[in-house]
């Protein structure tokens, strides 16, 4: 079936296709643990690294440093039902600046206002409010936000540079999911993020690993000759785990 909005998709029972912009499309370096199914990927120049825990609840996490050697410059935590779709819009958005703008993954230019990472949002009919304490833009169904969470110059100290301020929550129930990010994360990444989510393109599903809490709130199209092709997913290494729902 083919399913939208694709944030509320849910996950499927293959990991693969979020990590296949690393490594069909560029082959890079990786490691798994042949008892856990632990997959860790590095980029060549070892400045970027994606841990893929498949069993856990925080499955995907990635980690960018300006240098191999040096302090985490920001990182980045989504979990298990965060659909794969997103999850390859994600890191093949990392890949493309890495290869193009390397600079811009560790350094952001200064005075970027964080509208960048909102704007997708906003231009697909999210409602956005701002207070002293947060940025926030919500979906019209009510089952998605991006959140900013701010501080007030005379109460809490500024974040550290790891500090998970920026998260993006989507459904409910056991199929809810999140993606988290500190705050020197790029807001171009960002961007990437509320992109895929707002992409109106269906996604392809099994109907029965469509999330139940979710199915009220999706719409669902038969596949047929004439829609397989932006719903396809490449081929990539087969990571499983068991179905459940």
């Amino acid at each position: 079936m083919l399913v939208t909005p694709r944030y509320l998709a849910g996950n499927t029972t293959v990991f693969d296709h979020g990590f296949v912009p690393l490594l069909t499309e560029r082959s890079w370096p990786h490691l798994r643990d042949p008892d856990t199914g632990d997959l860790f990927i590095t980029s060549p120049c070892q400045r970027l690294r994606v841990a893929v825990y498949p069993d856990g609840y925080d499955t995907w996490q990635i980690t960018a440093s300006p240098d191999p050697f040096q302090h985490i410059a920001w990182n980045a935590i989504l979990t298990s039902e965060t659909p794969p779709e997103i999850v390859a819009a994600l890191t093949r958005a990392l890949a493309v600046r890495l290869e193009h703008l390397p600079d811009s993954l560790f350094h952001e230019p200064p005075l970027t206002p964080v509208s960048v990472a909102f704007d997708p949002l906003v231009a697909a009919g999210w409602h956005k409010e701002r207070t002293e304490n947060f940025h926030r833009a919500e979906s019209p169904d009510g089952l998605a936000g991006l959140q900013l969470q701010r501080w007030p110059r005379d109460e809490a100290p500024e974040p550290e540079p790891t500090d998970l301020i920026w998260q993006f929550t989507a459904g409910n129930g056991a199929a809810a999911w999140s993606a988290e990010f500190s705050r020197d994360t790029p807001l171009r990444i960002l961007k990437a993020l509320t992109v895929a989510v707002t992409d109106p393109a269906a996604v392809r599903r099994e109907p029965a690993l469509i999330p139940a809490a979710h199915r009220p709130h999706v719409t669902v199209h038969p596949i047929t000759a004439a829609s397989t092709g932006p719903a396809a997913l490449a081929p990539a290494p087969d990571v499983r785990r068991p179905a459940s729902r």
